[in-house]
C-alpha cells in the first residue's frame, strides 16, 4: 500500500470483497483455518470472523448522512516503528458520497 499505517475504505473493501469470494470459492477449506485472533474458538471460522471485524470498521466509517470517510490517517508519516507502536493520532479524511 502506501507505506504508512493509515487505514483506508477502497483498499479494505476490495480486500474483503476478495476474502469473500475465496469463502465462496474455498469455503469447507477455510473453515478449518485457526487463527490466533481474540474471537477464537466461538462458533464462527477464524476466518469470518476476520471478515467481520474488517466489515464492521468499513461501516463505521460512513457517517449518519450516508457519507463515508476515505481514510483514517496520521498528519505525518510515523517514524520506522512497528505499526504497534505507532502512537501517531489518526483523523478522519473529508467525507464524500
Amino acid at each position: 500500500d502506501a507505506g504508512d499505517y493509515g487505514k483506508y475504505t477502497v483498499n479494505g473493501s476490495f480486500t474483503l470483497g476478495m476474502m469473500l469470494q475465496a469463502w465462496e470459492d474455498f469455503g469447507p477449506t477455510l473453515a478449518k483455518v485457526e487463527l490466533d485472533i481474540p474471537e477464537k474458538g466461538d462458533a464462527r471460522p477464524d476466518y469470518l470472523d476476520e471478515l467481520a471485524y474488517q466489515y464492521n470498521w468499513l461501516f463505521s466509517m460512513q457517517l449518519e448522512d450516508g457519507q463515508v470517510s476515505h481514510k483514517l490517517d496520521s498528519k505525518f508519516f510515523a517514524d520506522f516503528v512497528a505499526p504497534a507502536d505507532d502512537r501517531e493520532s489518526r483523523y478522519f479524511s473529508k467525507p464524500s458520497s
